[in-house]
């Protein structure tokens, strides 16, 4: 078998990026961590929102509820259940109905956190 020089080149850069990859795996659980401390997140409340189209959530995923995690295992206390607001088209723009739903989502996230209304200044 003879390898040109395009596939020698190839096989480098196949190389190189998995050695990056793997660098990566084995450097970031080390400073899990120190990521928390650095965040502070110990008991303060948190809440996460997504926009995604309008499929089962089996398909489309939902990045509120992976960020909701991460952000437990932070030691963050989640308040509010994640909130996906549906999009359509492009660029996107929130479905009918969806503006006031995020509202709505938005004044039970501020009573949960701030029951008693703070007084002007």
């Amino acid at each position: 078998m003879h390898l040109t020089r395009a596939d020698w080149t190839r096989l480098f850069l196949l190389w190189l990026g998995g050695i990056d990859l793997r660098l990566t795996l084995l450097a970031v659980p080390p400073l899990i961590p120190l990521i928390h401390r650095e965040l502070n997140l110990d008991g303060k409340a948190v809440a996460a929102y997504d926009t995604r189209v309008d499929m089962a959530r089996i398909l489309t995923g939902s990045a509120a509820a992976g960020i909701a995690s991460g952000l437990r295992r932070a030691g963050a206390r989640v308040v509010a259940s994640d909130g996906s607001f549906l999009v359509k088209g492009k660029p996107a723009e929130l479905e009918a109905g969806e503006l006031a739903r995020a509202a709505e989502w938005g004044r039970t996230l501020a009573r949960t956190v701030a029951p008693e209304p703070v007084a002007a200044r």
